[in-house]
């Protein structure tokens, strides 16, 4: 044991960190630190598996895809933690011969699939909310249903004080303003069933106002929302709906979870310029600025 620790002693005055620079080069989206610490993984590898210094192209390329999706799991979280500024976490190395970009995934990673690209059925509508508590957003499906009744308005699900709010809201607004949408419907011959699907763990989801409007009118005028919408912002009972205050965050989500299409205030249409163009690649992107405007872009023709 202590020839050995002698042995690592002695090893930490060397360093392998450019041995990668004669096969490969780091891709583009890596920073400064993020190179550092896939150069070191990769230098300790060498190290510890070829103390005679010995390896080969095969080897060392073996060993930077794994230092590659170690940082990559470092930089997911970091991610998921600091927002935007860390958005790019799509790490590759390119072959210094043919130059041939290779991206490195982390297995474990789902891949999207929350968010559905099929065809819905009326009253069901994707979006995010805003957990105060934790300061997250999170990805929520709500399904609305409705009864013949007597006009009451039942909820269940995952649902905390500031979405029963939201519920609340849309559904007293279309109560008032039914007419300008389905004038032959009323809501006093329904019991409303609203259940919210906690796709990812959270105890609340505020700015969630319209897609709860657009939900409860999908389900009464039995007509689907477009396939793989999610619908962002907060309603007031006027009508009128609010900025999203984290945008670049739940597009980020809604990218990352199959989303092919977001429905947003116009007023943070202003937000857009700052957000990094291959965050929105993919996205299509439609304002609103009332209600009325919301149903109409989301419902399917």
């Amino acid at each position: 044991m202590d020839y050995l620790a002698e042995v690592f002693r002695e090893f930490r005055k060397e360093t392998y960190a450019d041995a990668i620079n004669a096969h490969f080069r780091l891709g583009a989206a890596l920073n400064r630190r993020d190179e550092k610490a896939v150069r070191k993984t990769v230098s300790g590898l060498l190290k510890l598996i070829h103390p005679d210094g010995r390896w080969s192209r095969e080897d060392l390329e073996e060993y930077l895809r794994l230092a590659l999706e170690m940082r990559k799991r470092v930089k997911e979280q970091l991610r998921r933690m600091g927002g935007v500024e860390y958005w790019n976490t799509h790490f590759s190395y390119l072959d210094g011969v043919g130059g041939e970009e290779r991206f490195v995934e982390v297995p474990e990673q789902a891949t999207g699939g929350l968010i559905s690209q099929e065809l819905r059925p009326a009253g069901v509508v994707y979006t995010v909310g805003l957990d105060v508590e934790t300061g997250r957003n999170a990805l929520f499906r709500i399904e609305v249903g409705l009864m013949k009744g007597g006009g009451k308005l039942n909820v269940t699900g995952a649902v905390g004080r500031a979405m029963r709010e939201a519920i609340k809201t849309a559904h007293d607004y279309l109560k008032v303003n039914l007419s300008r949408f389905a004038a032959d419907r009323s809501l006093e011959d329904y019991d409303v069933h609203v259940q919210v699907v906690n796709l990812m763990q959270a105890k609340e989801g505020s700015h969630t106002g319209a897609a709860f409007f657009v939900a409860l009118l999908s389900a009464l005028v039995e007509r689907s929302v477009k396939a793989g919408t999610v619908i962002l912002g907060e309603m007031t009972i006027q009508g009128s709906v609010l900025p999203v205050d984290t945008l670049s965050e739940c597009l980020q989500l809604v990218k990352e979870n199959g989303g092919g299409r977001v429905l947003i205030p116009t007023a943070n249409a202003k937000d857009l310029p700052s957000i990094p163009g291959e965050m929105l690649g993919g996205l299509e992107i439609a304002f609103f600025s009332d209600a009325k405007e919301c149903l109409l872009k989301a419902l399917a023709g």
